[in-house]
């Protein structure tokens, strides 16, 4: 099961913390069944080894999007609810960073702070 199946559409749904736990505990149940352990260290690791990132993360990124082509949108409606989405979007940037401005920052950002955390876990290892 890949990530992008579990989080399919999720970029129009208001998706609560809660909801977001639970889509990452079904990535993590997968990932323990497929790996054959029940260590969360030993999952965590694959998540780090193999680049994946938190689902949270990727609903973020994938809402982002989706809100930036919804305030893009000419269609009337899109039109009438332009303002709630930039509110949302706004939303979405100021939990990462208070600089981002673009969904493409904000994929990037989300990077640096997943490659940053990988680099001081292989650090971690080999000192």
């Amino acid at each position: 099961m890949s990530s992008s199946t579990v989080i399919y559409s999720t970029e129009a749904c208001r998706i609560l913390v809660r909801d977001k736990r639970s889509l990452e505990f079904t990535v993590t149940r997968s990932l323990m069944k497929l790996f054959r352990t029940s260590s969360a260290n030993i999952v965590q690791d694959c998540h780090k080894f193999f680049r994946l990132l938190p689902i949270s993360n990727l609903i973020d990124m994938r809402t982002a999007r989706f809100l930036e082509d919804f305030m893009k949108n000419e269609n009337y409606v899109c039109r009438l609810f332009a303002h709630n989405a930039q509110c949302s979007l706004d939303k979405i940037f100021s939990m990462y960073s208070d600089d981002t401005v673009s969904t493409c920052n904000l994929r990037s950002i989300i990077s640096d702070i997943f490659l940053n955390d990988i680099i001081i876990c292989v650090t971690l290892m080999f000192n």
